[in-house]
């Protein structure tokens, strides 16, 4: 399996809101750009109005178009952090923020692509949700908005797919990058049809067991080219695999946790992880 060795993020996508959390992304982009070789972030908002009539109102009362009015907000915040060489600025009117960011993802060369997400509003992560089902071109970074400026430990969540091997190559570069600390997980589970006629200790060994030899077959088939640290096998009986990863993450000390975006298991592990109430990072790798 050939992925990089190397995890270099240059151009950075930052979709702001105009509310609060825009002031936590970019102050979190003066931390990541110490770790990160960044060569150009690309500021962007889209202009929409759930009431079209309401819009128009309030844009036929101002001296000047609105899309010049937030450029100018936007440029007085990041200038005191960044020099205008190193960013641009772009301000679109759309019904479809998504379709908006996905065609800067493409025009812009975009390598990552930032999210605010506040913790107080259930529904701060639709915008990603729609990103991610709109098939993001580049790999997206979620910041909540009590995230702490540390990247020493990196978790990754496993699934035996060649995609969660993509994940880990690339999480190992980033960890050798930032000279971060890798931990791997993988949580099994036993499905509900065996309760309760058989004892959960039997196949709670038995399943591990399993785990482990497909654990050692898929390291065989897509890791061998890396070094990669030991594995922690994790049972859920009473909780989803999304809060097992929190709990272990919490437990480690964990600064940030990268997980594929793909279509299987881990599609709806990492949806339920965006729905937390938590402060880590996630970063969502193609």
């Amino acid at each position: 399996m050939k992925v990089s060795t190397e995890y270099t993020k240059k151009r950075i996508l930052v979709t702001l809101d105009m509310t609060y959390i825009d002031s936590v992304l970019i102050n979190y982009l003066v931390f990541l750009k110490e770790k990160f070789d960044i060569e150009h972030l690309v500021f962007f908002h889209n202009i929409w109005f759930n009431n079209a009539e309401n819009g128009a109102d309030i844009l036929s009362k101002l001296d000047k178009p609105l899309v010049d009015i937030l450029e100018d907000k936007i440029k007085g915040e990041v200038k005191e952090y960044f020099s205008e060489s190193e960013y641009s600025i772009i301000v679109t009117e759309s019904n479809n923020s998504a379709k908006e960011i996905k065609n800067i993802q493409k025009v812009e060369n975009i390598d990552l692509t930032v999210f605010g997400k506040k913790t107080s509003v259930d529904d701060s992560g639709l915008i990603i949700e729609r990103v991610l089902y709109n098939n993001s071109l580049s790999d997206i970074l979620v910041v909540p908005e009590n995230a702490f400026h540390q990247l020493e430990n990196i978790l990754v969540p496993v699934e035996f797919t060649k995609k969660s091997a993509n994940t880990l190559i690339k999480s190992k570069a980033l960890s050798e990058k930032i000279h971060a600390s890798l931990y791997c997980l993988h949580v099994f589970s036993i499905s509900n049809v065996y309760f309760p006629y058989l004892p959960i200790k039997d196949l709670k060994e038995q399943t591990l067991k399993k785990a482990k030899s497909e654990w050692e077959k898929h390291k065989k088939k897509y890791l061998e080219s890396i070094e990669i640290p030991e594995i922690a096998f994790h049972f859920h009986a009473n909780m989803s695999v999304s809060r097992s990863i929190y709990e272990y993450a919490i437990k480690e000390k964990t600064d940030i946790i990268s997980i594929p975006e793909e279509t299987s298991i881990m599609n709806t592990t990492l949806f339920q992880l965006l729905k937390m109430n938590m402060h880590l990072p996630i970063l969502i790798m193609k």
